[in-house]
């Protein structure tokens, strides 16, 4: 064949790939309940058990993102029987009016998921009214107590007689992680 028909084979082989693999991910994301982490569960429970063992930890806290930490902090909570703090900083499933894009029964497994997890956890963070708003559809008003809402942020009142900057200096800011 010509160099132009092997260049367009090329490309079309290349498409096709790009679009199986973004279905590929799509479908690992929407049956893998919570998500695509849930696979590093086991490891991460026998680390956390490590640690509160021989740290002598006397709370759990879990953080979102992936939502598989709460998975872990939950199982931790039952073997250990130590208390649960969970830390939302954004919504699990329905985030403001976006419905669970997984397919049933999937999503009904997510939805039970992080029904579960709400109801278990001693007390509850979230960052902002909307997000604990959320969070309070998928329990009883039994378990409202148990919500508490931290703002992301400072109050630069808080730090006015303790930072004394330099104008020479160097100031480095950095962030580990993803946004």
């Amino acid at each position: 064949g010509s160099p132009t028909k092997r260049k367009q084979d090329g490309n079309s082989f290349k498409a096709i790939l790009a679009k199986t693999l973004l279905q590929l991910r799509y479908f690992i994301n929407n049956i893998l309940i919570p998500d695509a982490y849930i696979f590093w569960v086991p490891f991460a429970l026998c680390k956390g058990l490590r640690i509160i063992i021989k740290e002598n930890i006397n709370i759990i806290y879990s953080q979102d993102n992936p939502c598989s930490n709460y998975v872990v902090a939950f199982i931790l909570k039952i073997l250990t029987k130590k208390p649960w703090v969970a830390d939302f900083k954004d919504p699990w499933i329905k985030a403001f009016g976006y419905k669970n894009p997984k397919p049933f029964p999937y999503s009904w497994l997510d939805n039970r998921l992080q029904k579960l997890i709400l109801s278990r956890c001693d007390i509850c963070i979230s960052s902002d009214r909307r997000i604990d708003k959320v969070l309070k559809n998928f329990t009883t008003k039994e378990h409202f107590d148990k919500f508490n809402i931290i703002p992301n942020g400072f109050d630069k009142d808080d730090f006015t007689d303790k930072i004394h900057p330099k104008p020479d200096a160097v100031f480095t800011i950095t962030h580990v992680g993803t946004v």
